[in-house]
């Protein structure tokens, strides 16, 4: 039924919230609070070789203004937990816990795909099979400060940018910084489509401590899906998205040899990657 909805409407949210000066609270207590969507039967059910079942509800959908989210918690979520857009929002004390307790792989499970202006998000848990925070096109002065991420997570991203070549993308201002990655396969990362036009500017990522992650830095300026195209797919031009007054600085941590298959976000094997720790 769920699948016939989306299928039918387009992208569907479990729940929306819309409006000015929205405050979402939760829960202060860890035991309390949380939303199941008892993600682990859809991850199962993903056939073999799939990148996730077709039609799949996305959790939540935050656009306000001067807004907050506090102690938002979340339990295997079926893929997508929160789409967040909008000026001015603080997010703080998350929980997302979306690891499988089989061999399935929880694809598309973000933490946070940002898109607006003003928005925070601090000491949270992040624990999934994509990207803890994925800062879209239109976004400016973002932080994202004293989170610990992890489990198969792609880490701390801008981007993807640039899917439609005939649109203009423009991000600046974003800070990553403070935040632990643990397990994961990707910690700071950028990601932009072949054939992206437009500029991300003045991109920080401090202070990142990495324990057993297998690409700590990431910049991947060719970037498709396999799922939906190929590398040898004509694009219009072949300009890539700018990259200005990009920084990375204050790197700690230990890597792996981990050979990356899980299938998820998928692209193009020429991508420039630093497998050396800075500090």
């Amino acid at each position: 039924m769920i699948r016939h909805i989306v299928n039918t409407t387009g992208t569907t949210y479990w729940f929306q919230f819309a409006g000015p000066s929205i405050d979402y609270r939760a829960s202060a207590d860890v035991n309390n609070g949380w939303i199941y969507s008892y993600g682990q039967a859809w991850w199962d059910a993903n056939a073999k070789g799939g990148t996730g079942i077709g039609g799949r509800p996305h959790l939540m959908s935050f656009s306000t203004t001067d807004g907050t989210m506090q102690f938002f918690k979340s339990m295997k979520p079926i893929a997508w937990n929160v789409k967040v857009s909008g000026t001015n929002i603080a997010i703080s004390n998350a929980i997302i816990e979306a690891t499988s307790s089989t061999q399935s792989f929880p694809f598309n499970t973000d933490g946070f795909d940002v898109s607006g202006s003003g928005i925070s998000i601090t000491d949270s848990v992040i624990y999934n099979g994509d990207d803890s925070i994925a800062v879209g096109d239109g976004s400016h002065d973002i932080l994202f400060k004293g989170n610990t991420i992890g489990y198969q997570t792609h880490g701390m991203s801008i981007g993807s940018l640039g899917s439609d070549p005939t649109d203009i993308v423009n991000v600046s201002n974003v800070v990553f910084t403070d935040n632990t990655v643990i397990d994961g396969l990707y910690a700071a990362r950028f990601k932009s489509w072949i054939g992206g036009q437009g500029l991300a500017k003045n991109i920080t990522w401090s202070d990142i401590r990495v324990y057993n992650v297998t690409f700590p830095i990431l910049v991947q300026q060719n970037y498709f899906n396999q799922g939906t195209t190929s590398s040898s797919t004509p694009r219009p031009n072949n300009s890539s998205v700018q990259m200005e007054d990009f920084l990375w600085s204050g790197f700690t941590g230990t890597i792996n040899t981990f050979q990356a298959g899980d299938g998820s976000c998928v692209t193009d094997v020429r991508t420039l990657y630093y497998m050396r720790i800075l500090s």
